[in-house]
């Protein structure tokens, strides 16, 4: 699957420290900031039923999309 996927998409795409394929790499800037916000805005829906005990877990996701690096 590795050498398909190198095959299929160029160097530019693969993070070079780790030589691994990233969502920016892919979807660029714009659409990864907008798939992390989707899914965070789905993680919060889905912690509603733990009120209050849910707290910790809606701090995480909102830090996933918060933090620079």
């Amino acid at each position: 699957v590795a050498v398909f996927i190198k095959e299929k998409f160029t160097l530019d795409i693969f993070d070079r420290d780790k030589n691994r394929l990233t969502y920016p790499s892919i979807y660029g800037i714009d659409d990864s900031k907008k798939k992390a916000a989707d899914m965070v805005s789905g993680a919060i829906s889905a912690i509603k039923i733990f009120k209050e005990r849910g707290a910790p877990l809606k701090t995480l996701a909102e830090y996933v999309i918060k933090r620079k690096k």
